[in-house]
């Protein structure tokens, strides 16, 4: 049995909308905020380092370690995102499955 065939079509809409809103809404906020947040610390970083040349020496390995952490995070992140997804699927299923009585 095809996908198509056995998902109802209000729930593929449903999916397909809620997938845009988050293109349209999220991502656009999410990488402005992102940049202007990394131009502000390279900045910051840029003119410490003018003025304190010996900076360099903390600034460097921090921003190596900021890397590290964050990738981490990130990993973790995308895997607790995977299953929150399985987790809401499992409940929304069950819940197409019950009759409802009035």
């Amino acid at each position: 049995m095809s996908f198509y065939d056995s998902t109802p079509l209000g729930r593929i809409l449903s999916r397909v909308s809620s997938d845009l809103s988050v293109v349209d809404l999220d991502v656009a906020f999410k990488l402005t905020f992102a940049i202007g947040a990394t131009f502000y610390a390279y900045s910051s970083f840029g003119v410490l380092t003018i003025l304190s040349w010996e900076l360099v020496f903390i600034i460097l390995p921090t921003i190596y370690l900021c890397i590290i952490i964050q990738r981490y995070y990130l990993a973790a992140g995308k895997e607790l995102m995977r299953i929150n997804g399985t987790t809401k699927s499992l409940v929304a299923s069950y819940l197409a499955c019950k009759p409802v009585l009035l």
